[in-house]
């Protein structure tokens, strides 16, 4: 019996010694392997080392890794400033610019005491209107969609906005010749900003360019503005297809009943056949369908035109003016029966996800479908 434990204990302890003996050899042989491709014979020159290493640890040698900055909105260089054909700068009132959604563009400038500022509305449904300015300075008031020139011979810090677009960060900062009342327009910058609901920082981004020296940069040329000849906006042709219901008329405002920014009325019950007429009593707007039951047509006004749908399929519609959707500038029409009311209030829940105000507008109207 004990003869049969210590043959199977001597078994035992050699197959466990050929085991360990295999993992060494195959623990060397994988070593050996590391060795050969990855450590660097010391014959190797220097460039070698680096070539041999690289695959495996992927370090540049010898190279500061590259940093990305963000883009930061500075004074534009003269070259980049566009100047009219009587030298006077040139600001375009835009709806998409470099910066984003409703800008100036160069939104801070920095001039010589006499220079004179040409405000372009290269976009519709825009003005420039100052805000603060240097003791003594009356200021200026642009119309909607109109061009206004300002000279300003008062040196300091002047602030102005788009009046339409003030809550969505549309403002402008110009510094003549010595920036002597810049903690006075930092102070109003602070007050304006609760007013604004996006672009906060704009204000203290265009600030932050003043500068203490009263010349403005050297001008290295000057790029002559196009002249273009700019005509008052004509309503379009009314539809002539009222024979089977009534023409509504929906007011674009901007400023009704509801606040600022809407239709009025922003919602109507008509029949099938009826023809809705859209009247930009205010300019700078325009009615664009966002939502419509299944065959039927939507539409497309143009802005500051007048535009008349004639809706013949009964359902909820919901439309938007596109340059305020943000600003809650929306309206909704019941046709007939509400047969899609569901699938409306589905789709103006996604839409009052991208509203920055007047979010409850779509379910106020909508709460008077029946």
């Amino acid at each position: 019996m004990a003869t049969q434990k210590t043959r199977k204990f001597f078994v035992g302890s050699i197959i466990i010694v050929a085991i360990t003996y295999g993992a060494v050899i195959l623990l060397l042989s994988f070593m050996q392997n590391v060795a050969d491709n990855v450590l660097p014979p010391e014959s190797m020159a220097e460039a070698d080392v680096i070539e041999r290493i690289k695959p495996v640890a992927q370090v540049n040698i010898g190279e500061a890794p590259a940093v990305e900055t963000a883009a930061v909105s500075e004074q534009p260089d003269e070259e980049a400033v566009e100047r009219g054909e009587n030298g006077e700068y040139i600001v375009k009132m835009l709806t998409s610019g470099k910066e984003g959604a409703m800008v100036f563009e160069p939104a801070f400038l920095h001039v010589e005491k006499g220079a004179t500022i040409k405000f372009v509305p290269t976009d519709a449904s825009h003005n420039s209107m100052s805000i603060f300015t240097p003791e003594g300075n009356d200021g200026w008031v642009g119309e909607n969609s109109k061009e206004v020139i300002v000279t300003l011979n008062d040196e300091g810090v002047y602030i102005y906005k788009c009046n339409p677009h003030l809550m969505m960060g549309m403002v402008g900062v110009i510094q003549v010749g010595a920036a002597t009342n810049k903690d006075a327009a930092v102070k109003e910058a602070e007050t304006l900003a609760s007013k604004i609901m996006m672009g906060k920082d704009r204000l203290s981004s265009y600030l932050s360019q003043v500068s203490d020296d009263a010349a403005p940069v050297a001008e290295k040329s000057v790029q002559k503005a196009e002249v273009i000849a700019k005509e008052e906006p004509t309503p379009a042709a009314v539809s002539t297809d009222v024979s089977s219901g009534t023409e509504h008329t929906v007011k674009m405002l901007n400023t009704g009943k509801d606040g600022m920014m809407v239709f009025e009325p922003a919602f109507l019950k008509v029949n099938k056949g009826d023809t809705i007429t859209f009247l930009p009593t205010d300019a700078g707007h325009d009615s664009v369908s966002a939502y419509v039951p299944e065959g039927a047509e939507g539409w497309a006004g143009e802005n500051s035109k007048k535009i008349s749908v004639t809706l013949n399929t009964e359902g909820v519609y919901l439309y938007k003016c596109i340059p305020h959707l943000m600003m809650g500038m929306v309206g909704v029409i019941q046709v007939g029966e509400a047969t899609n009311k569901a699938e409306a209030e589905k789709e103006a829940e996604k839409m009052g996800a991208i509203m920055a105000m007047g979010k409850d507008r779509f379910s106020k109207y909508l709460a008077e479908v029946k």
